[in-house]
């Protein structure tokens, strides 16, 4: 083992430190998943993420708040976000179906008809009824 490997922890490190960051455009954001949440609270915020979308300003707007960055395209192409988004998009939606399964489960259909009302988003709305229908 080179002593520039050992000296900087080693490879395993060193890819953790190459991989920090590597999936901060498609995690889904703490408001989403946080089980300290309300599922009401999580479901309203998984609806309102649906306002993102690959057209340009959302598509940055949505960037922005995955990275924390003021201009996302100084680290990240165009193609890069968009590939990144539908990621996202992808796990969004199956946490979505989770989630309403869930609800459904517990038998709290209330929470899931208050959520669809309180929405504003067409595509989050239709998300919804996609998902309550599953």
């Amino acid at each position: 083992m080179s002593s520039s490997t050992t000296a900087s922890g080693g490879w395993l490190n060193q890819l953790e430190r190459s991989n920090s960051n590597s999936h901060e455009l498609w995690d889904l954001p703490e408001a989403l998943t946080d089980v300290f949440s309300s599922e009401l609270q999580r479901l309203i915020a998984t609806l309102d993420s649906y306002r993102f979308t690959t057209e340009p300003r959302p598509l940055i707007d949505w960037a922005v708040i995955q990275t924390g960055m003021d201009d996302p395209l100084s680290k990240y192409t165009r193609h890069e976000l968009e590939q990144a988004f539908a990621r996202f998009a992808r796990d969004r939606d199956l946490h979505l179906k989770e989630l309403v399964r869930q609800l459904k489960r517990n038998g709290q259909q209330p929470v899931l008809v208050q959520a669809r009302s309180a929405c504003r988003i067409l595509a989050g709305q239709s998300a919804l009824d996609r998902a309550m229908r599953h």
